[in-house]
């Protein structure tokens, strides 16, 4: 016969799940390093989304996370655009590097995948 097993509500792990992701991203966003200054950021798309809300800048930083991250393609560190005067985290190119195995790169520039990843940081996509 059939063994009866028991199912998680889906709801569970959907709350469990967005409870990993709020953990992650407390990790994240405080141990995180600034590899970019707002004002020396050359990405003028950037530029104009992080300053949409009428904030400097002068306010922002590009960050890398201090480790790395497991993601179904390997390990990578979480860059992301920070507000360094609220914290906010801006939804524009959050993103995960992972480097490919030699044997998966189509060329010698083809070093990575990105991940792109939402303001939350789930996986959208990769490129």
């Amino acid at each position: 016969g059939l063994m009866k097993c028991e199912t998680e509500d889906a709801s569970d792990i959907f709350k469990h799940q967005q409870y990993k992701q709020s953990l992650l991203k407390e990790d994240v966003s405080s141990n995180s390093d600034v590899i970019i200054k707002g004002e020396d950021l050359w990405d003028d798309k950037a530029r104009k989304i992080l300053t949409s809300d009428g904030s400097k800048i002068e306010d922002w930083a590009k960050m890398t996370s201090k480790q790395q991250y497991d993601t179904p393609y390997g390990k990578g560190e979480i860059h992301f655009y920070q507000n360094q005067k609220t914290g906010n985290i801006n939804s524009f190119d959050i993103k995960l590097k992972v480097s490919k195995p030699k044997k998966l790169r189509a060329n010698e520039n083809d070093l990575f995948w990105i991940i792109d990843l939402d303001v939350d940081f789930n996986i959208k996509g990769v490129r």
